[in-house]
């Protein structure tokens, strides 16, 4: 069990460097991609964005889910939940600003919008990271 943990840790650790890289330097530099250029730069942005964050995502759920299986304790079901947040602010939020901008192309207000809905993912999952270390490290373990 503690090998599930200490991997949950690194894939908790990966989405939490990549939502706060996404929060204070890729989101924010939308605004100064050129018009022109914009919708191709995006498109080729997201492509390789997913080649980190869908590995991270899938890894974390499956262990997640493998841990609450087993190992249901509250620390882990919140993290489950939390995890679960995420998805739901994802797909429910920030998936369909990129969709409005890869359609539009470039929309100052939903770029705001992409950095606030964001913000929403990067505290849950720092959070759930936060929450998985004292769960790997408290030390009355």
């Amino acid at each position: 069990m503690d090998q599930l943990h200490i991997a949950k840790s690194l894939f908790d650790f990966g989405i939490v460097i990549v939502v706060w890289l996404a929060q204070t330097i890729m989101y924010p530099s939308f605004e100064h991609i050129e018009e022109q250029s914009f919708v191709a730069w995006h498109r080729t942005y997201s492509r390789r964005i997913a080649f980190f964050v869908i590995p991270l995502l899938c890894g974390q759920a499956i262990i997640v889910g493998i841990l609450v299986y087993y190992d249901a304790c509250f620390l882990t079901v919140l993290s489950a939940a939390l995890i679960s947040a995420c998805w739901a602010s994802t797909f429910g939020l920030s998936v369909p600003c990129h969709a409005q901008l890869q359609r539009g192309g470039k929309d100052l207000q939903v770029m705001r919008k992409l950095v606030w809905t964001n913000l929403i993912r990067t505290l849950l999952w720092t959070a759930v990271f936060v929450i998985g270390v004292w769960q790997q490290y408290r030390p009355w373990s």
